[in-house]
């Protein structure tokens, strides 16, 4: 939850699988949350990108 990926955490651990070590790990509602929001806004900037390089400031699926 920290920021380490789990292959980091189960190395570790001394754990061969990473499975082993996902069956300890729990996320908390707040870390579920805030990782979504941190991929929304990354898509989000994307898609405003995308939106300016057409000459808009919004994308949009259909050209």
């Amino acid at each position: 939850m920290n920021g380490v990926d789990m292959v980091t955490i189960a190395k570790v651990l001394g754990h061969a699988l990473v499975e082993t070590t996902e069956r300890y790990v729990h996320l908390s509602d707040q870390s579920v949350s805030d990782a979504a929001d941190r991929v929304s806004n990354r898509i989000q900037t994307a898609l405003v990108g995308i939106g300016a390089e057409h000459g808009g400031g919004t994308f949009d699926a259909d050209p």
